[in-house]
């Protein structure tokens, strides 16, 4: 891997629905191997839920496995929704809760 090779201060950012996007499309990469690899370098966390081949759902509205990061909390990214600006207020809430309920 690219990381690999670059100094111990460069770190990762993981990308939930592109990561299930990527697999859906037939890459079929191991990402719990790679989050583990690099766990230590995992500086963050876009969370969006996807449906079929579309992204950037509110979390818990699609089928993206979430739970593929929770044991990767503990090194305490950044966490940010990463979602499309026509998601309610209301429902951008309610993935927060979704996600906390999931993580607690």
């Amino acid at each position: 891997y690219l990381l690999d090779n670059l100094p111990a201060n460069v770190g990762v950012w993981y990308d939930i629905g592109h990561g299930e996007l990527l697999n859906r499309m037939g890459f079929a990469l191991d990402w719990a191997a790679i989050l583990n690899k690099y766990a230590a370098r995992l500086w963050g966390i876009h969370f969006h839920d996807v449906i079929g081949l579309n992204d950037h759902y509110i979390p818990g509205t699609g089928t993206a496995d979430f739970s593929i990061v929770k044991q990767y909390l503990r090194y305490q990214p950044i966490c940010t929704l990463e979602l499309y600006d026509i998601n309610p207020e209301d429902g951008i809430l309610a993935g927060i809760n979704y996600l906390s309920k999931l993580f607690s």
